[in-house]
This record gives C-alpha cells, structure tokens and sequence, in this order.
C-alpha cells in the first residue's frame, strides 16, 4: 500500500459495494465529520446516517446507514447497514418517501414509531444529499 492512499472497504450485509485505495476519506460520525488520512491513528468510529466522501482521482461519494468504521494506519472498514453509488439513487422516489417520513413525524405516533421515522429520515436525506451532489458534478463543464 502507496504511503499517500489509505484502503477504504465499504461493506454491508449484502456484500462489499466498495474497495479501493483513496487519497482520504470523510466520515459522518455520531460525533461530527470525521476526516481521515494515511496514518491516521487506529480507532473505531460509530456512524450515523451521511454520505462518506473519498478522493480518488477527484471527490465521490457513497451514502451510508448506520454502521462502524475500522481506521487503521492504511486501512479503513466500514460497516454499514446499507451502502449506495450515485447511480443507484432514485431521486424522485427519495423525495416521495422525505414527504411521506415528515407527514409521518407530524402526525405524531408512539416515541418508538417517530424515532423509526426520524432514523429513516436521516437516511433518506443523506442519498439526496449524494444524489444532489453526483447531479452538480454531471453539470459542472469537464465532468
């Protein structure tokens, strides 16, 4: 492994949606964003729902669920209850199912019906954010 690339797996229960070495990457923690970099030291990060940013011959994204992050010196392992490319994404279907959770949470529920609701919000908003992103990069001159 180069000393300027860290390896970053992307693993869910389905399988691994990604591996490959990055030039760093940026992780949406339960705590806040988390940068890491080659040689950053060994750690185990919780995530919450959010897009992962790497580099890799330029910035990409991966949205993620709820999961763990392994960082090593040269190595970082995500865990992840679900994982989506760009091009996986259904844009108008995630702005069908933002309505529906926030009506959802509106209308009220039980604390444990509104928490599931809330938690599957935060999902759905982080594949808009991807899917906004990778959208903005297709009208950008170059792309």
């Amino acid at each position: 492994m180069s000393e300027r690339r860290i390896r970053m797996s992307v693993v869910t229960p389905k399988g691994t949606l990604f591996d490959g070495a990055v030039e760093y990457l940026t992780l949406p923690s339960v705590e806040g964003i988390y940068g890491v970099l080659p040689g950053h030291a060994p750690m185990v990060v919780a995530l919450r729902p959010g897009v992962v940013h790497y580099g890799m011959a330029g910035r990409h994204g991966i949205a993620v669920g709820s999961g763990l992050c392994e960082i090593l010196q040269d190595r970082a392992t995500l865990l992840v209850e679900e994982a989506y490319l760009p091009g996986q994404l259904d844009i108008a279907a995630l702005h069908e199912q933002r309505a529906a959770l926030a009506a959802q949470i509106e209308a009220g529920g039980t604390p444990e019906e509104i928490a599931q609701a809330r938690q599957k919000l935060r999902q759905v908003l982080a594949l808009l954010e991807l899917g906004e992103e990778a959208a903005e990069a297709r009208r950008r001159p170059g792309v």
